[in-house]
């Protein structure tokens, strides 16, 4: 049944058979792995998040341990709730639902973008499957409940990830960049370029979306151009920052592999 991923036994059709699985002590297990058992093995978040940064890393790992998975369309989202104001923000996963088969472990690895309207503050956060339909979309009933324990709410139809996230306006980006530079390519893959006029007499940081300063494997300078090595960098937003006394100008990157 796991080869061929049965989702529905008909109770009615064969009662020998039926009886049989029973005898051998295997209906209960049949019955609890038709369709989908999606189990959490775990979830990594960052400990806080710019705001400016705009982007939320998820690491999901999961395995299902029933013998298919949905039939239907359905899309995955990360809800982030704040905790004060129990505002609602949805960022959708990528990743098809569809496609979580066992018996091997399911890693789902995403950047998510974070909502313009999200505000500072501490949410927690969750995992949501809900029906596609609009109809049913809201109704709790219909959304996929995880086999883990003490993870479901079942007023809201939402997976607890047990995980509370700080967002922040830990790291500003200057409205008005001043400095007339270049930096390509956006995005950039194993290598990037800076060029400017005196770019020498800058002190050049590199931040990632945490606002955590990232020391790249090399870099080479010259007068007015830089080339940083970033192949070793994991996909999403950085932060390049150029001071010089008190002047600060920082621009995003996207590094994407």
């Amino acid at each position: 049944m796991a080869k061929f991923h049965w989702s529905f036994l008909n109770n009615d059709y064969h009662p020998g058979v039926i009886t049989a699985f029973q005898t051998e002590n295997c209906f209960t297990d049949i019955q609890k792995n038709l369709g989908y058992r999606f189990v959490l093995n775990s979830a990594i978040f960052p400990e806080a998040i710019s705001l400016n940064g705009g982007i939320l890393p998820v690491t999901i790992k999961l395995r299902n341990e029933g013998y298919a998975s949905p039939f239907n369309k359905r899309n995955a989202y990360i809800i982030l709730k704040n905790l004060t104001t129990n505002q609602i923000y949805s960022l959708p996963l990528q990743a098809d639902p569809r496609k979580w088969l066992g018996p091997n472990e399911i890693t789902i690895s995403e950047n998510l973008t974070l909502p313009a309207n999200l505000t500072a503050g501490n949410f927690k956060l969750y995992l949501s499957l809900p029906d596609e339909a609009p109809s049913l979309a809201t109704r709790p009933e219909y959304a996929i409940r995880l086999a883990n324990d003490n993870v479901w709410e079942s007023i809201s139809g939402y997976n607890s990830l047990n995980y509370t996230l700080n967002v922040t306006n830990l790291l500003g980006v200057a409205a008005n960049s001043k400095l007339d530079l270049t930096i390509f390519p956006v995005p950039t893959q194993n290598e990037l370029t800076i060029q400017m006029p005196n770019l020498n007499e800058y002190d050049v940081t590199v931040f990632n979306a945490l606002g955590q300063q990232i020391k790249p494997s090399s870099s080479r300078l010259d007068n007015n151009s830089m080339t940083i090595d970033t192949h070793s960098l994991a996909d999403g937003l950085y932060f390049v920052e150029f001071t010089k006394d008190s002047f600060q100008d920082t621009r995003k990157i996207v590094v994407k592999h």
